[in-house]
């Protein structure tokens, strides 16, 4: 129960906060080719690149195990993935 609570709230906090701050990928791809403004496609790039150093620190430090993650496994069923894509 305490998990779920935690991911609710980490949810509702990053929704929030992506909310306030007007991060959409598809808002930023768009004022980028059709406005010329890239100042919203620029701070969802500096997102991702502070998610991807900070997942690699963790991981250095040991905090988690990305070999374990769902997406880093070396089996992958198609016929899940066709039937249920």
């Amino acid at each position: 129960m305490i998990i779920a609570l935690g991911g609710f709230m980490c949810g509702a906090i990053a929704g929030a906060s992506a909310r306030y701050g007007r991060m959409c990928t598809m808002g930023a791809i768009e004022e980028a080719i059709v406005a010329s403004d890239f100042r919203r496609a620029k701070a969802w790039g500096f997102a991702m690149a502070v998610a991807i150093a900070a997942t690699a620190v963790l991981e250095h430090a040991g905090f988690i195990e990305l070999s374990a993650s769902l997406y880093a496994q070396r089996d992958f069923d198609w016929l899940g993935a066709l039937v249920g894509g």
